[in-house]
Parts: structure tokens; C-alpha cells; sequence
């Protein structure tokens, strides 16, 4: 069966070598060097694949799967990183990821994780998370309190998903930073409560409560 596959790698050596193995597997290929480049081309036409490297300049690759996902894009994602971490695989997955695969491989292993994605049942909608007057939409990448919509970029959205799926319960630092930095970013100075501090200022001064030393939980009352 040929399929259309965007490919987005910055890597012009790696690049070249998917796209041939790809192509000689009689598949129709895009490739595409840039994060922003791959969003246009997934916009434009229907595609049966997406094969995108997260470890893009800044951070894009992941970025781009986290936007891809809110626009209730629904191709499968086959997610490729060097030198990957389980902490990387599971923020990938936990983006919208359908599967994960550590560079170097071989072109045979590539084709299997396509054939083992293409089993798969199509992407179903998952359904928002709703927690005393706070609503995370993970398919649309939407987060309302009492029903007004807050715009929160992939970092704060990250966290507070990562709240909302243990709501009630303490949610580690070291839990909270994997879901930040499963990539490979270098964290900033004090990062974590600069985050929870701008999820208050958007979801109210009450919403997450800090447990000293250890990590936070998310009350939900907001204000």
C-alpha cells in the first residue's frame, strides 16, 4: 500500500536516508526541513503518515505535534529522537505521539513500527478532563475555567495536564519536570514555579496548592 508521508528532519544526511528508504518502499514522500514547513504541508493535503524528529531547533518538533494535535489533526505520528531518554518517550506520547523510535535504526525497523501503526485502530478523540470548574481539552489543546476559554502555551499546558490526570493527588517536582524538560532542554532558573505561578494568575490564585519539598496538587477551586 503507498502511503503519503510527511517527513520533517533537519538532519540533511538522515533526511536524505529516510526519504530514499521511504520512497523505495513505494511510498510518496514530503520532506520537509522545518517544523513550520511540515504544519503547512499537513495543512494542505491529507496524509496517511507523519514521521517527525522532536529534536528540531527550539524545540519545534514538539511544538509542532502538540499544534498538529489541537487542530484535531488525526494522521499517525511515528516520533524519531537521537540519544532518547524513557523521560522522552513518554513526553512524546504524552503530546500526541503514536509510537516512538530511537536513532540510529535501520530501515527495516522503521517499516515494521509503520506496518504496527497502521494496525492500529484510527485516533479516537480523547475526552476532556474536567476538575472543579476547570475543563483540559487534550485533543484540541483547550483549557477552560467555569467555561471562558484560557490560552495557555505548550509548557503550562503541559504541567497542568500532568495535574489534571492525578487531581487531588501530589504531583512529584521531578514528575512535573520530566513533562517539562523530557527533551533535552536545559531548565531555566527556578522554572517549575514560574510555570505554576502563571497557571495561577490564569486559573486563579487557589487552584494549586504547594506541598512544601515535595510537589504540588491541583484543588481546583478557582477563583
Amino acid at each position: 500500500m503507498t502511503l503519503r508521508i510527511v517527513l520533517v528532519e533537519d538532519d540533511a544526511q538522515f533526511g536524505a536516508y529516510l526519504q530514499r528508504a521511504l520512497a523505495a518502499d513505494s511510498h510518496e514522500v514530503g520532506w520537509e526541513r522545518e517544523a513550520q514547513a511540515g504544519e503547512r504541508a499537513l495543512r494542505q493535503n491529507p496524509h496517511d503518515l507523519v514521521v517527525l524528529d522532536l529534536r528540531l531547533p527550539d524545540r519545534a518538533g514538539i511544538e509542532m505535534l502538540v499544534r498538529y494535535r489541537a487542530r484535531g489533526g488525526a494522521a499517525p505520528i511515528l516520533a524519531i529522537a537521537a540519544n532518547s531518554t524513557p523521560s522522552d518517550r513518554v513526553t512524546a506520547l504524552d503530546a500526541g505521539a503514536d509510537d516512538f523510535l530511537c536513532r540510529p535504526f535501520e530501515s527495516d525497523e522503521l517499516f515494521a513500527h509503520i506496518r504496527a501503526l497502521l494496525r492500529r485502530p484510527t485516533r479516537q478523540t480523547v475526552a476532556p478532563i474536567h476538575y472543579r470548574g476547570i475543563t483540559l481539552d487534550p485533543a484540541r489543546h483547550e483549557t477552560f475555567v467555569y467555561g471562558v476559554r484560557v490560552d495557555l502555551p505548550p509548557r503550562q499546558f503541559a504541567v497542568l495536564h500532568a495535574l489534571m490526570n492525578q487531581p487531588g493527588h501530589i504531583v512529584t517536582h521531578e514528575e512535573l519536570k520530566e513533562r517539562l524538560y523530557g527533551l533535552g532542554d536545559e531548565p531555566d532558573s527556578n522554572p517549575l514555579a514560574v510555570f505554576i505561578h502563571e497557571l495561577r494568575d490564569k486559573l486563579g490564585r487557589n487552584s494549586i496548592t504547594t506541598v512544601r519539598g515535595i510537589g504540588y496538587i491541583l484543588s481546583g477551586h478557582a477563583d
